[in-house]
C-alpha cells in the first residue's frame, strides 16, 4: 500500500518561511555592510523588507484572527500601512 504524504502545515510554512527570510536578510546586510550590493541595493534591500513583512503577517494572523473582527480588520489596516510605508520607504515616493 502506497504511503500517504501529509501536506506541510501552516506552522511548517512559516517556520520555512523565516528561516529563508533570516537566511537571505543576512546574506543582504553582510553584502550591504561591505558595499558589494552596488546598483542592485535598493531592490535587494526592497525583496528583504518583503520578506520581513509577509513573515512578520503570516505570524500574526492567526492571533489577529482569534482576538475577534474588530482586531482582525486592525490587522489588516497594519499590514497594509506597514506595506505602503515600506514601499515610500524604498522607492522614496515621498519627499519632504
Amino acid at each position: 500500500m502506497a504511503k500517504k504524504t501529509k501536506s506541510a502545515s501552516k506552522s511548517q510554512i512559516l517556520q520555512i518561511c523565516a528561516f529563508i527570510t533570516l537566511i537571505l536578510a543576512a546574506i543582504i546586510w553582510i553584502l550591504s555592510a561591505f558595499g558589494i550590493l552596488g546598483g542592485a541595493a535598493a531592490a535587494m534591500m526592497f525583496i528583504k523588507d518583503l520578506l520581513i513583512l509577509f513573515t512578520i503577517s503570516l505570524a500574526a494572523h492567526p492571533f489577529a484572527k482569534s482576538l475577534g473582527q474588530t482586531w482582525y480588520i486592525i490587522y489588516w489596516v497594519i499590514v497594509v500601512l506597514a506595506f505602503v510605508g515600506m514601499l515610500c520607504a524604498n522607492f522614496n515616493l515621498i519627499n519632504i
